[in-house]
């Protein structure tokens, strides 16, 4: 007995040591591998930090007066002023203060492009600690090539026939690529650091968009119940977002102010959310349903087996895993993507045993793969392709070059906005008829929106320079501009006044004021801009029928042009 088991004992040291080496091996094997990506990533760092300091020109493209807001409060924080706390803001601090620096750091670059640059920067670190993870250099790649899409590449997943890039809410696309980043944490293999990983980037996402922090931590407790993770990770993040926002609570009083937009936007937007997650559903219909097909094939497999609903997390991995995912990306599409679509769910597609499919699952797999990442390399090849071809001819010599230097803006542009010029000086009344009635002209984001919006952006610039002609600079110290963004700040160099909304839109990011709300709005206003060329959707009423009242009563109407007023205070002189 005692020679069998020290035979016994002799062989398990011996496999145990067969191990050691082997995974010794596999170590030195994977570490330059490691390297090589660590490597990759640090070249990216450089190259992105290279465009965002000599990328002097960008083309004009849709939504362009998203990324004027963005600029706004970049420029009301350099005036010390804090997001949320000295002004209403619909979007998290992270952008705004990253766009300043952007402008700083880069003064000659594009701050479209610095934003983006330092976004991916950010989110480096988090890349870097799921190198090491991916079970081949391809793999990892390919994830960092979908990251850069999502992060670096300005289109988003839509219909339409315009060529040019998208100015919409770059926010909601670095959203939707930490969702990805905390996808692939999800599919991985873990390791000790998993906690701080999964702690910043739910930081990261809180002070970004609030709801993709909320979407991603229920992403990491979904791992726990499932048994993909423990929830240290879920104390942990939480307890790092608690003690964070306490810091900077006690040093601005940022947090508790973000939060409080956040429920007022809630309160104005609610009863839309189920709304809007059937709405994305049906835009994002493939997935889904191919989705449902890899689920509904794993409950037949189980079956046979004795297996129950319960243990398909274990016995059926990659279908539980691709509903989640699937699931959780469709939440954050209908909150924060802006059409991005449901790339985040492709981190799905990254499971290290993903390779041992049987060939029925690796068909569902394939068309579950093209259904998510067809749309946006699509969009990405098509687009860039048709405005190499649309937008070369073009000119950054236009009449609104002072308040957006540098931008590209296609001869066909132009000539469009000649067009919507005449609509919005000459034809006013009747535009803002046919807009009561649905029939968009200047709201429709699909082809006419750029064309419309340079025609504003030039009478912006008009008006800019019949205030300075007037000498009306002198009648104010603050100002509130009653339209969708300000874009009279940065031109002028204006002070803002305090707690005036970032982005006005009666219905969306404000209620609609009575008269005593309207009048309190501009408390801290000694002079006023009102936009007259901006339409409402559907029944809310135009900001000029809500604060009417108040102008008309306390405030001395100073004419500008077809689509801008100055209204300075009754009771102040120059």
């Amino acid at each position: 007995m005692t020679a069998i088991y020290q035979a016994r004992v002799a062989e398990a040291l011996g496999s145990v040591k067969a191990i050691a080496i082997e995974q010794s091996q596999s170590l030195l094997m994977r570490s330059p591998s490691v390297v090589v990506r660590l490597s990759i990533l640090a070249a990216s760092a450089v190259g992105v930090f290279l465009a965002a300091e000599f990328v002097r020109v960008l083309p004009y493209g849709r939504a362009f007066w998203d990324f004027l807001f963005i600029t706004e409060g970049a420029y009301r924080a350099r005036l010390g002023q804090v997001p949320h706390v000295d002004f209403i803001s619909p979007i998290g601090p992270l952008v705004i203060y990253l766009t300043s620096v952007a402008e700083w750091l880069f003064p000659k670059g594009q701050p479209f492009i610095g934003l983006h640059a330092l976004m991916w920067l950010l989110l480096l670190p988090a890349t870097a600690l799921l190198a090491g993870k991916f079970a081949t250099g391809s793999r990892f790649y390919a994830a960092l090539f979908l990251l850069g899409l999502i992060v670096l590449v300005p289109y988003t997943v839509d219909n339409t026939s315009l060529s040019s890039i998208s100015y919409f809410a770059p926010y909601n696309r670095f959203a939707s690529a930490i969702l990805f980043l905390l996808g692939l944490w999800y599919v991985l293999p873990k390791s000790r650091w998993d906690g701080v990983l999964i702690c910043y980037l739910i930081c990261l996402a809180f002070f970004l968009k609030i709801t993709a922090a909320g979407v991603g931590l229920g992403l990491v407790m979904t791992a726990c119940l499932l048994g993909r993770a423990t929830w240290a990770y879920v104390v942990l993040s939480i307890l790092g977002l608690v003690v964070i926002c306490l810091l900077i609570q006690a040093e601005s009083g940022l947090v508790s102010a973000y939060l409080h937009d956040v429920l007022a936007m809630t309160e104005v937007n609610r009863g839309q959310g189920l709304f809007r997650v059937a709405v994305a559903g049906f835009h994002n219909w493939p997935p889904l349903v191919v989705c449902t097909g890899i689920l509904v094939l794993a409950i037949a497999a189980a079956k046979p087996r004795g297996l129950g609903l319960l243990t398909l997390p274990r016995s059926q991995p990659f279908a539980v895993d691709a509903v989640v995912l699937v699931v959780v990306s469709l939440l954050a599409e209908s909150q924060n993507t802006g059409g991005v679509g449901l790339v985040a769910a492709s981190a799905v597609l990254f499971r290290n045993d993903i390779g041992s499919q049987n060939p029925s699952q690796l068909v569902g797999t394939t068309l579950l793969g093209a259904t998510l990442l067809l749309p946006i390399l699509d969009v990405s090849v098509y687009r860039s392709v048709d405005m190499i071809v649309r937008e070369r001819n073009g000119t950054t010599e236009h009449p609104f070059s002072a308040l957006a230097p540098g931008i590209r803006v296609s001869t066909a542009t132009l000539s469009g906005a000649t067009l919507f010029a005449q609509l919005l000086g000459e034809l006013q009344p009747e535009v803002s008829r046919v807009e009561r009635d649905r029939f968009y002209l200047l709201n429709d984001p699909h082809y006419t929106e750029p064309a419309a919006i340079v025609a504003w952006l030039q009478y912006v610039v008009d008006a800019a320079a019949r205030f300075k002609d007037q000498g009306l600079h002198a009648y104010a110290r603050r100002y509130a501009v009653l339209s969708f963004t300000d874009p009279f700040s940065q031109l002028l160099g204006l002070v803002p006044a305090r707690h005036v909304a970032l982005v006005m839109q009666l219905g969306r990011t404000l209620p609609v004021f009575t008269s005593q709300a309207a009048s309190q709005y501009l408390d801290d206003s000694d002079g006023v801009f009102v936009g007259k060329c901006e339409f409402p959707v559907g029944e809310e009423p135009s900001i000029w029928e809500v604060f009417r009242m108040t102008l008309e009563a306390g405030f001395e109407r100073h004419p500008l042009n077809a689509c801008w007023d100055f209204y300075s205070r009754a009771n102040r002189n120059p």
